[in-house]
């Protein structure tokens, strides 16, 4: 059990790691920073991110739970991987 445990903390730190590096951060500050960026703005960040096959309603999902405009933009970072990686 304890390595099945490892194993899913492991895949999720590569999850995370990857959508690290591969966000563009100076993007996603811009629509941070920008009052009037919104779910559609971001939503292209994200189309940019996992592919432009993504569809609206799944990120729309993620972004009903998750505040990536949060008055914090380390925290704001720590939200937008967890929406990438799937986590409402």
């Amino acid at each position: 059990m304890a390595l099945t445990v490892k194993k899913l903390i492991n895949s999720i730190e590569d999850a995370y790691d990857y959508y690290e590096k591969k966000t563009d951060w100076g993007w996603f500050r811009n629509l941070w920073r920008d009052e009037t960026s919104g779910v559609y703005d971001f939503f292209e960040l994200y189309k940019n991110i996992k592919g432009e096959e993504t569809k609206f309603s799944e990120f729309e999902k993620g972004w009903d739970y998750r505040n990536v405009k949060h008055e914090s933009y380390s925290q704001a970072r720590i939200e937008w991987i967890n929406l990438l990686i799937g986590w409402y």
